[in-house]
């Protein structure tokens, strides 16, 4: 998952709202089917995305980038709901993806120790 997957959610979200009510008034078959494929599209997407951000171990990571990227808001925003500042939301945020990248994926345990693994 990188970032500009990220930031493209909501408005991908905004489309899939926008295609099903082309599609609930839509009588041309083919423009029908050009929609349903694209809503198709769309929502594997976004639940690619759902799915990365539930699947954030940390909960204050999973909790700011759901914030960010989900609910839509800003990291200032964001930093106030979770006690950081804004500057330390984007870099969480940033080293977060750069340890995706990676292909790992990190939590904390209770013993304090970092347990990596396969994303």
């Amino acid at each position: 998952m990188d970032r500009k997957e990220l930031e493209s959610y909501r408005s991908k979200r905004a489309e899939i709202r926008e295609l099903k009510e082309k599609i609930r008034i839509e009588v041309d078959a083919n423009l029908w089917g050009h929609y349903a494929e694209r809503l198709e599209e769309l929502e594997a997407c976004c639940k690619a995305v759902d799915n990365f951000v539930e699947g954030i171990r940390d909960s204050l990571t999973r909790r700011i980038f759901r914030m960010t990227y989900i609910d839509g808001l800003t990291q200032r925003e964001v930093g106030r709901a979770v006690n950081l500042d804004h500057s330390r939301i984007s870099r969480k945020i940033t080293e977060y993806l750069q340890m995706e990248e990676g292909g790992q994926n990190a939590c904390i345990t209770d013993k304090k120790e970092v347990v990596r693994y396969d994303a």
